[in-house]
């Protein structure tokens, strides 16, 4: 067996010039005077929540990852995860008025709470 063709290949592993790792400068400043300035996306940005939420999540204004949180501090002080399949939920009365059944996935909960969240820029 010749093996004359592989040795005249180069050896990709080795010869990754053209790859430079990025330098990162970090200063330590101390936490009270470090703010962290986010963008505001879809996912951070405070949304208006209509009054049946709101007795759940305590909150007229919150983004959507806050609404979420609390829903599921509610839900657990509750006790309101299916015992037998865990990914349901059983919705008590005040749940029910908002989704609209007596079982809802958890995972698909956010869908649900979509019509109780509104954008109050898009609102004119």
């Amino acid at each position: 067996m010749e093996v004359h063709q592989q040795e005249n290949r180069p050896n990709i592993r080795t010869t990754s010039a053209t790859s430079v790792t990025p330098k990162i400068s970090i200063t330590t400043t101390t936490s009270s005077s470090l703010k962290i300035e986010r963008r505001r996306t879809c996912y951070n940005k405070e949304l208006d929540i209509s009054d049946q939420l709101a007795l759940i999540v305590d909150g007229h204004r919150m983004p959507r990852s806050e609404v979420v949180k609390r829903m599921w501090v509610y839900i657990k002080a509750h006790k309101l995860m299916d015992p037998i399949n865990k990914q349901y939920i059983n919705c008590d009365e005040t749940l029910s008025k908002i989704f609209g059944r007596k079982r809802v996935r958890a995972f698909g909960m956010l869908k649900d709470l979509a019509r109780h969240m509104s954008d109050p820029d898009k609102q004119q």
